[in-house]
């Protein structure tokens, strides 16, 4: 069976969701037997030395890659803070409404990419993402809106 190149996608795209939402139950399992920062820094550090080998292995690094390497560190220490953070976050917070939090993400890139780069989007990207915010909300406030309304949300939310 040939799928088309869109279908494939969407394919990948549920199956990068599985495997995101399963990572955020076993996170919760593991949130409160491991320190955050050591488990994110073991995980950069073999992040690293796999992607450096992959790089040494295949044509290295770009030269353009060189001409800014201050951005390298930058986004890194942004993604491991975001990591270590989550790992909090999940010792209070259920890993249901931490994965609702995470389906947030793409409406604030959205949100950022417009502010900062001035970006805009179809009225098709808008809806589904309203969509997927929406039920993110919903499943974040359990349902009612009183606690939209007020805020109300946990510890582990809000970290």
């Amino acid at each position: 069976m040939h799928l088309s190149e869109a279908a494939r996608g969407h394919a990948a795209m549920l199956g990068f969701s599985a495997l995101v939402a399963g990572s955020f139950s076993l996170g919760r399992m593991a949130a409160p037997l491991v320190d955050p920062v050591a488990i994110t820094a073991a995980r950069f550090a073999l992040a690293s030395v796999l992607v450096g080998a992959a790089a040494l292995m295949t044509r290295g690094l770009p030269r353009q890659a060189l001409a800014a390497p201050w951005r390298y560190p930058l986004l890194g220490a942004l993604m491991a803070a975001y990591f270590v953070l989550m790992f909090e976050g999940l010792k209070t917070a259920g890993a249901v409404s931490s994965a609702a939090v995470f389906t947030l993400t793409p409406v604030m890139a959205a949100g950022f990419g417009w502010l900062l780069l001035r970006q805009r989007m179809g009225g098709r990207m808008a809806l589904a993402l309203a969509l997927g915010a929406g039920g993110a909300l919903w499943v974040i406030f359990r349902g009612e809106v009183a606690a939209l309304l007020r805020l109300e949300v946990g510890r582990g939310e809000a970290i």
